[in-house]
């Protein structure tokens, strides 16, 4: 009995070790997404930032193309007043308009650009903010369903029954019907203990895992052993 009670330390300090690596491993997954997250976030900020900053190139550029406008109906005015008065120094008017002209262009053009560039910006930030959103459903469904994975599938109560046959060892078999036992989430502790008079140890059993089988009734089977 002594060396079955050894190997069942062995297989439970076995789970325990699986169990916290499985910790672990979640714990990391769970960084690497945050990091995930963290990164999209910081990237949405940039090209939100990059969009406001287009957006008031794009309203100075508008302001100079009015301005330009202002400039070219007043050299504009000029010239024709010179005209109609028929004196002052018409070329020199002219070549004023003329000059306006090709500033008022450059300012239409650099209004359009800053438009166009204000518009990719904005594309950017939303298309930025979408992903940012989509790893963050990402994260937040994967913690849901971590919670829902580690939450026990019901609340396990009840009584258990133990019957071990000892014939082999020339006693009596050993039975015994009990509330007094420990569960958790997917093992049972079997009280073989009280069944034998302390001749056996407490018993780890797995009652839930790879061997899940689902009932018709909506409860759930599970086939499995153990040694001691």
């Amino acid at each position: 009995m002594p060396g079955g009670s050894d190997a069942l330390q062995a297989a439970l300090d076995e789970a325990d070790a699986a169990e916290q690596a499985k910790q672990v491993a979640e714990t990391a997954q769970a960084a690497a997404e945050q990091a995930q997250l963290d990164a999209a976030n910081a990237l949405a900020s940039d090209e939100r930032a990059k969009a406001e900053q287009a957006q008031k190139e794009a309203q100075t550029a508008q302001d100079s193309l009015i301005t330009a406008q202002e400039d070219l109906a007043v050299a504009e005015k000029a010239l024709v007043d010179t005209l109609a008065l028929g004196g002052g120094n018409t070329d020199a008017l002219q070549a004023e308009v003329d000059r306006r002209e090709v500033a008022l262009q450059a300012a239409n053009d650099k209004a359009t650009q800053a438009q166009s560039d204000s518009q990719a910006a904005i594309a950017a930030t939303e298309a930025q903010m979408k992903i940012a959103q989509d790893t963050l459903k990402v994260a937040t469904d994967a913690a849901a369903a971590a919670q829902i994975k580690n939450t026990p599938e019901s609340e396990k109560t009840g009584a258990q029954s133990i019957n071990v046959g000892a014939s082999v060892a020339n006693l009596p078999d050993f039975v015994v019907t009990t509330r007094d036992f420990e569960i958790g989430k997917d093992n049972v502790i079997a009280r073989a203990d009280t069944a034998s008079n302390n001749l056996l140890p407490k018993v780890g059993v797995n009652i839930s895992g790879a061997g899940d089988k689902a009932l018709s009734d909506g409860f759930m089977s599970h086939d499995d052993s153990t040694s001691i």
